[in-house]
């Protein structure tokens, strides 16, 4: 079996600038959910993502499986997104060198908006490979309350935002990786979706961590 090195990426967040100000916040996505007593909490993609990310990671590790977060530095002087971005995946390519891996996943974590019911574990077309490990993905997650699993498979072509995070993985192996470098973007579970709230605690998401690593060992990817 081939040894994966798993990088996430979790979507979004603040830069801030070396003199203290902060130069670009972004948060993604936000919603404010309600409980049955009426108490309500404002949900923010930035927050969930890098607590899921953490909740994956500790999954993985203990599974003995190489894996790292790779998130937005901070301080830093970066206001540029895309450029965020590229610098995290070539953070993860080359953690995934350092680790002797056979292959590195980049897995870019997010959540969605826009009141669906489904997950979604998108990939490249042209990958084949990740195509199956995000069918498995997707597989595990249909499996937990109130998300629904969408018909056909969840590629860029649908969702176009998604080709700039899976191509600045690609870039990045490129650059400074000999062996196999994969890329998905992760959105498990919709903000603004009253059924994905309880998703969405704290132990929701150790649900959707633990689906994630189901998923993944299904496909063989760990």
């Amino acid at each position: 079996m081939l040894h994966t090195y798993v990088a996430l990426v979790p979507g979004h967040g603040a830069r801030v600038s070396p003199d203290g100000h902060r130069a670009f916040h972004d948060p993604g996505a936000r919603a404010v959910a309600q409980d049955g007593e009426g108490r309500s909490e404002t949900l923010i993609e930035e927050d969930r993502v890098r607590v899921l990310a953490n909740r994956l990671k500790r999954r993985l590790m203990f599974a003995g499986v190489p894996c790292g977060i790779h998130d937005a530095a901070s301080p830093s002087p970066d206001t540029d997104p895309a450029r965020s971005y590229r610098r995290r995946c070539l953070d993860a390519v080359r953690a995934g060198m350092a680790s002797g891996a056979d292959r590195i996943l980049v897995v870019h974590v997010h959540l969605n908006a826009g009141g669906g019911r489904y997950p979604l574990a998108i990939h490249h077309p042209g990958e084949a490979e990740t195509a199956d490990w995000c069918g498995h993905i997707e597989a595990a997650l249909d499996a937990l309350p109130g998300l629904d699993r969408r018909k056909g498979p969840s590629t860029v072509v649908d969702f176009p935002r998604a080709r700039g995070l899976i191509e600045a993985a690609w870039q990045a192996g490129k650059a400074c990786a000999p062996r196999p470098v994969h890329a998905m973007v992760l959105e498990a579970a919709f903000l603004d979706q009253p059924a994905h709230w309880p998703l969405l605690s704290d132990g929701g998401l150790d649900l959707i961590a633990d689906a994630v690593l189901s998923g993944l060992r299904a496909a063989g990817v760990v």
